[in-house]
């Protein structure tokens, strides 16, 4: 294998999930401020959305580092491995109301742990000057979390012309502060013979007596004595969907409305469902929006609508991460013209094109170009390879074995190749609207603007444009040029009578709303 130059080894080093860096200097000297920063950091609790590899994960730690460098309290939950069985979650076996509810007291148990364990001067906050106010407290959080009352199976049988069999069996347990289970079981069994069979059972169920909580919660954060607790929630989405607007109702009740208390979360927003209808016209879980305050979208800021619009951002999330790596090797950390230096003409402006915008895939792509290049500057031949295999050998992956998504993606594709546009427009009433939702979400396609409509009036549109990697073999050989539709740019959209018609973009229909 062919050795690489310096600067080619250093992006093929650059760390692709910011969950995944155990170095806290160097997540925030590559961390890249953009206009998100801003709504995302203030006091109101909040939903930021955005694809895998848009940097969620990233923007929560460095929410958490500015929390604590302002003395507050941050509790970062990372919801793929909450609880000590998160399987619980997903088992169709265990009933509704126990596993949401079960999800609920292991969020409150992360809280308490954390919160307890700095109170006596552990982990990475230090709450311990408090500890006389913070004990009552958590004292009153753990009995919030042994609230719960569960009744165990009762079976009852009598069986016909033979012995009579009456079991029961009650079960009361909860959960301790310090996460030790407490349980009481008692049987009883008699004997005698009947002439007929019948059999009854009853089936466990939890609740949770949500005032006790919220209550709890209040007097917790008058313990900090003026500092704000943050709950910073990652990965909302890895919460199973049925259980999510629970969830959320839960959160909207208990926790957002203690005034010294905010609820930061990150979600795929195709996969999320923080609301949903209950009965007689109620709902369960919160409003974004009303519940919380503006929700942002990372995907919109970084979405490319034109080669220069995005390249600074994407640059610079390059250019430093590949300084924060130089920093933990102990190397001299390179200029600006120095990075540059390891690009021939053009490639840069490539890469930037091929990512789609994405940090993740920025990364990925730069890591492969740099293997091609080895040890010469990365070329925008090396990109455009790199950006190809990187789409049919990762992304495509994901939607193998769904015949409806490839089926569509190929119509796509279909579509953009035979009119020379990466763009396409699906209209808001098409059936086929969650299947370009799963497309989205993969990465596969990108949405630039939502809900647009031509002038004059007429049906709304969503706009697309397809990954750049599923063309560039056919940009490296010359035989298509990356371009849009018009109605990209805002100044000419459906405005210029010479240009080639924007209905040529809109995909069929296909079925019935």
């Amino acid at each position: 294998m062919e050795t690489l130059c310096y600067q080619n080894r250093i992006w093929t080093g650059l760390a692709r999930r910011a969950d995944l860096v155990t170095d806290e200097a160097r997540l925030e000297a590559s961390y890249v401020a953009t206009s998100v920063d801003g709504l995302f950091s203030g006091t109101e609790s909040s939903v930021v959305f955005g694809r895998r590899g848009a940097g969620k994960t990233h923007l929560l730690i460095h929410l958490e580092h500015q929390i604590r460098a302002r003395d507050d309290v941050p509790i970062f939950l990372d919801m793929r491995v909450m609880g000590s069985n998160a399987g619980i979650y997903n088992d169709p076996q265990i009933p509704f109301s126990n596993r949401a509810t079960r999800l609920l007291v292991d969020l409150v148990e992360n809280v308490h742990q954390v919160l307890y364990q700095a109170g006596i001067g552990e982990g990475r906050l230090d709450l311990s000057a408090q500890l006389h106010l913070l004990g009552p407290a958590l004292d009153a959080i753990g009995e919030a979390m042994t609230d719960v009352a569960v009744t165990g199976e009762v079976e009852v049988t009598h069986e016909q012309g033979g012995e009579v069999s009456r079991n029961g069996k009650a079960e009361v347990g909860y959960k301790s502060k310090d996460g030790i289970s407490v349980g009481f079981s008692s049987e009883n069994r008699e004997h005698g013979s009947f002439r007929q069979a019948v059999t009854r059972k009853g089936q466990s169920e939890y609740h949770v007596v949500l005032g006790s909580l919220s209550k709890a919660l209040r007097s917790l954060c008058a313990a900090i004595e003026g500092r704000r607790l943050w709950l910073l929630i990652d990965e909302w989405d890895a919460v199973p969907r049925e259980l999510q607007p629970t969830l959320a109702d839960m959160l909207r009740r208990a926790f957002i409305p203690v005034p010294q208390l905010t609820v930061k979360m990150t979600a795929v927003e195709h996969r999320s469902v923080f609301r949903e209808p209950g009965t007689d016209g109620r709902w369960i879980g919160l409003e974004l929006g009303s519940d919380t305050g503006e929700s942002v979208s990372l995907d919109f800021h970084q979405a490319l609508k034109g080669p220069a619009t995005a390249r600074d951002f994407a640059g610079r999330v390059l250019f430093e991460h590949f300084r924060a790596y130089e920093k933990t090797l102990g190397h001299d950390v390179s200029t600006l013209e120095e990075i540059m230096a390891g690009f021939l003409r053009d490639a840069l402006a490539t890469l930037v094109t091929a990512s789609e915008g994405n940090p993740r895939d920025a990364i990925n792509i730069v890591s492969k170009s740099a293997r091609l290049a080895a040890q010469g500057p990365i070329g925008p031949d090396h990109v455009l390879r790199a950006s190809s295999d990187y789409f049919w050998m990762t992304k495509f992956k994901n939607i193998e074995g769904r015949p409806d998504l490839e089926e569509l993606f190929e119509e796509i594709l279909a579509k953009s190749l035979k009119r020379g546009k990466r763009t396409i427009l699906v209209n808001r009433s098409d059936p086929k609207r969650p299947l370009y939702a799963e497309l989205y979400d993969a990465r596969l396609i990108h949405l630039l603007q939502s809900g647009i409509r031509p002038e004059g009036g007429g049906e709304s549109y969503d706009g697309y444009a397809i990954d750049f990697g599923s063309y560039s073999q056919r940009v490296l050989a010359g035989t298509l040029r990356w371009t849009s539709d018009g109605w990209v740019n805002s100044t000419s959209f459906f405005s210029d009578k010479d240009a080639p018609d924007w209905r040529d973009g809109v995909m069929p229909r296909r079925g019935r709303r």
